[in-house]
């Protein structure tokens, strides 16, 4: 199973495969912030630290709201990124 680390508390956290950094996390009992589910908001924009090779591409939704926000090349939104493999994400400089 992929792993995700969560920083700044360093918890890491066993994640199923192909599901959104946000629902994978939400299902273990921890909290991102996020706003809408759908990609719109920016409230879950995150830096990835290491492994963004670890998550699918964007889709146009999510291109379309981190060109909208200006997104760093390192920021993902955590409800639209699918996990395929282990990934480090810091929210608290998002």
């Amino acid at each position: 199973m992929p792993k995700v680390t969560v920083l700044p508390e360093g918890k890491v956290i066993e994640v199923a495969a192909g599901d959104s950094v946000l629902n994978a996390v939400e299902a273990v009992g921890e909290a991102l912030p996020f706003g809408c589910h759908a990609g719109t908001c920016s409230s879950c924009m995150t830096r990835v630290v290491a492994g963004m090779e670890h998550l699918e591409s964007p889709d146009a939704q999510e291109e379309s709201t981190l060109d909208t926000f200006d997104a760093e090349p390192d920021q993902r939104l955590m409800c639209q990124a699918v996990i395929c493999g282990d990934i480090t994400i810091d929210y608290s400089d998002a």
